[in-house]
């Protein structure tokens, strides 16, 4: 009859583990707790569920981004009126798409889509998705840009539409 050390052994393995797990998972809740201690989150007001309004240093939360911009866009070598109304939609953003003749192109068609998106990375990305209102001959532009806050503290987007040269839109600050 052989030793019953396997069975023993094999006893003690599975305590040994299980003792190693749980000293590792103490460690890492005791590395957690003192990390939150020294790094405590701002708290965002509980009454309303929305962020804070302060903006980060340096940085374009994608809250602050909703709204109606203004501006214009150049495709063709022509400047074209642009309004483009943002709006959450979940993790993503959706927007209308409205251009209009400018001073200089009274006699231009109007027309407007809908867009959806994305802002990461300072990057606002729209894409054309459905028209509204499509005048004969035209296509939906893409958008895409990077916010930046001047010291009123309206939001400028500079950036590229497809198809186009460029696109300058304004947002103006929240009071």
């Amino acid at each position: 009859m052989p030793p019953p050390r396997k069975q023993n052994s094999a006893a003690l393995l599975v305590v040994v583990v299980l003792t190693i797990v749980a000293v590792l998972t103490a460690v890492v809740i005791v590395y957690v707790v003192a990390q939150k201690k020294d790094n405590p989150r701002p708290s965002a007001p509980v009454a309303t569920g929305q962020a804070p309004r302060t903006p980060r240093p340096g940085g374009i939360r994608a809250d602050e981004l909703s709204g109606t911009w203004t501006g214009t866009y150049t495709c063709s070598g022509r400047v074209r009126a642009l309004e483009l109304t943002v709006m959450p939609s979940g993790d993503d953003l959706e927007a209308e798409f409205v251009f209009y003749p400018s001073a200089e192109l009274s006699g231009e068609p109007h027309g407007s889509y809908v867009m959806s998106g994305t802002f990461g990375g300072g990057v606002l990305d729209l894409k054309g998705e459905a028209w509204i209102d499509q005048p004969s001959g035209y296509v939906m532009v893409d958008l895409s840009g990077v916010p930046a806050r001047a010291a009123d503290g309206s939001l400028t987007l500079t950036g590229t539409a497809t198809h186009c040269d460029g696109v300058t839109i304004t947002k103006p600050a929240v009071p």
